[in-house]
């Protein structure tokens, strides 16, 4: 099917626009759940730290739950990371067919160690990792590891083993189903 010249950049500035949106929903969503389950995790952690008197299988519970929320987070934050570096991508491609520049030059800031140079600026623009996605999957990583820890210090070993275990086995269930 052919398009007019003005069908046709009416059309790509509509997807233009869908894929930034769909890019910001994806980083949106992600710091939301991360809201709900950092905050959720953390406050779980620290009802249970507070009790004199709780039995070792709660603590181990409410560790393995912390752990396991955190372990979907950490997934959710690499799946979402794609899905919206494929939107980016395709910003890209309409950028470069209609030579406008916004994600290629932030593109280029945080993929080209001599940063991008923009007309009009004095120096190249370099932004430096981490990123978001970065820091979310590192924060996912240090939550699991602090609760299990929780779990070993305040339960024993034999809990926090156990602990350890069942999030082995559903991080590698997760881990080979994106395959």
């Amino acid at each position: 099917m052919q398009f007019s010249q003005s069908d046709r950049l009416r059309i790509l500035m509509e997807e233009y626009r869908r894929s930034q949106d769909m890019h910001n929903y994806y980083g949106r969503l992600i710091w939301e759940m991360g809201a709900i389950f950092v905050g959720g995790g953390l406050a779980a952690l620290g009802l249970a730290a507070s009790r004199e008197k709780i039995l070792p299988e709660a603590i181990a519970a409410i560790g393995g739950t912390v752990s396991l929320l955190m372990l979907i987070f950490y997934f959710n934050v690499r799946r979402s990371r794609e899905i919206a570096e494929v939107h980016l991508a395709r910003c890209r491609e309409v950028e470069e067919e209609l030579d406008m520049w916004q994600h290629r030059y932030a593109w280029e800031a945080t993929h080209d160690i001599r940063g991008v140079e923009i007309p009009g600026e004095i120096k190249p623009i370099i932004v430096p990792e981490p990123s978001g996605y970065l820091l979310s999957e590192v924060l996912a990583g240090t939550l699991i590891a602090g609760s299990l820890l929780f779990v070993l210090v305040t339960a024993g070993l034999v809990y926090s083993l156990r602990c350890l275990q069942i999030i082995v086995v559903i991080w590698y269930g997760l881990w080979a189903s994106s395959f």
